[in-house]
């Protein structure tokens, strides 16, 4: 009788065992599943997440790429060209576009004349390059401030306000926009001896606006 009821109890243990590890199967078949699902599902909106990304920089690349930067010089004053002295004038340089500029490089130079052209297409002294990087926002501007020896006569001074030479100013700025795209500005400027400003010199290749 003991026998019998070892034999029946040992059954039933094997078989609960057996149904608590089909049980425990299933469920873990289950979370196996859900688990997949929820991977897919994470992929998936990290996917959307992605794709949003790239959507809103692609608008805002375009946005700029409408609204861009464009810089000009204006308000070019000589404060003085006296007898062998140095010249010193400031001009600014205002973003008349519609977004930030952030220059990275700019560079002027001086040259006197017995014309009123310059022939030879005007060169740049390397130390006279400023590569300090400069923001300017759309609708303000920045003043440079400019000094340079215009020594081809020692009488240059008295003669360009007089009229009988002529002094150029000219140079250039390199800036770059939001995007990274780089922008270049150019100017020429001749000063009129009886108005005493400086005035364009209608020239395309040295005064533009990229």
């Amino acid at each position: 009788m003991k026998d019998a009821l070892t034999i029946i109890l040992t059954l039933v243990i094997a078989l609960a065992a057996a149904a608590g590890a089909y049980i425990f199967e299933k469920q873990l078949t289950v979370m196996k599943g859900q688990l997949d699902e929820m991977k897919r599902a994470s992929m998936a909106s990290q996917q959307a997440a992605d794709a949003a990304r790239e959507a809103v920089e692609a608008t805002r690349k375009e946005t700029i790429s409408g609204q861009r930067p464009k810089l000009r010089v204006r308000g070019v004053v000589l404060y003085d060209l006296g007898q062998n002295r140095p010249t010193y004038l400031s001009y600014w340089i205002f973003n008349v576009g519609d977004s930030t500029a952030h220059v990275t490089e700019q560079n002027s130079s001086f040259r006197v004349t017995e014309g009123t052209v310059i022939k030879d297409f005007p060169s740049y002294k390397g130390n006279s390059i400023d590569h300090t990087e400069t923001p300017i926002r759309a609708g303000e501007g920045t003043v440079f401030h400019v000094t340079r020896e215009t020594s081809a006569y020692p009488d240059d001074g008295t003669a360009v306000r007089e009229g009988k030479r002529f002094l150029f100013f000219f140079g250039y700025v390199v800036y770059r926009d939001d995007n990274g795209v780089q922008r270049r500005t150019s100017f020429m400027r001749r000063y009129d001896a009886e108005t005493r400003r400086f005035e364009i010199v209608n020239d395309a290749n040295l005064e533009y606006e990229d």
